[in-house]
């Protein structure tokens, strides 16, 4: 496969990843803070999306959007516990899954959002599946729970850092039944 580094020849390579119609893992760990990868990562998100095949990604997603496009159009994110994934979300340095990576658990499905803002459905719908989520710098959200409490069933780990505006993990006013149970 090609390298998509910076240069004249970067929109002359885009295409190359849905050429590979059996591929079934793909990683890619990047300077999401690099502006030729916000030219790409669009493109690139859609295009991973097509591989019907694929059974684990690594990705450094810099919106959510990208993030979107790829669990709503993947037949290999609709197949459902197929996929194991280590996404990031968010505008952040390489330190991202360097954070997840610290957890022993590699072969966890891993969610980190970091920098980003508010509550969207799609990073609620990507939780069920999460046993891994990472929480840094997050802004908009004053609870865990903001996330849904349904999302969390199978949560064995939770990291929170710089979240100054949680309060609270779970709104212990909206459930009776047992949240976070499986925490490690």
């Amino acid at each position: 496969m090609k390298n998509w580094k910076q240069g004249s020849h970067t929109q002359n390579q885009l295409g190359n990843v849905s050429r590979f119609v059996s591929l079934e893992e793909f990683s890619v760990v990047i300077d999401s803070s690099k502006q030729s990868w916000d030219k790409i990562v669009e493109t690139i998100a859609t295009e991973l999306a097509s591989l019907e095949k694929l059974t684990s990604l690594q990705f450094c997603f810099p919106k959510v959007d990208y993030l979107e496009i790829f669990v709503t159009t993947s037949p290999a994110w609709k197949k459902g516990s197929c996929l194991t994934f280590q996404f990031a979300v968010g505008d952040h340095d390489s330190t991202c899954f360097e954070i997840l990576k610290s957890f022993d658990y590699p072969s966890y499905n891993r969610l980190t959002l970091v920098n980003s803002e508010g509550v969207n459905p799609v990073i609620s719908k990507v939780l069920m599946e999460t046993l891994a989520f990472a929480l840094i710098n997050h802004k908009g959200v004053s609870k865990l729970s903001d996330f849904g409490i349904e999302n969390k069933d199978n949560m064995l780990v939770c990291l929170i850092e710089r979240c100054d505006e949680i309060e609270t993990i779970i709104n212990g006013d909206v459930t009776t039944k047992g949240v976070l149970e499986c925490l490690e």
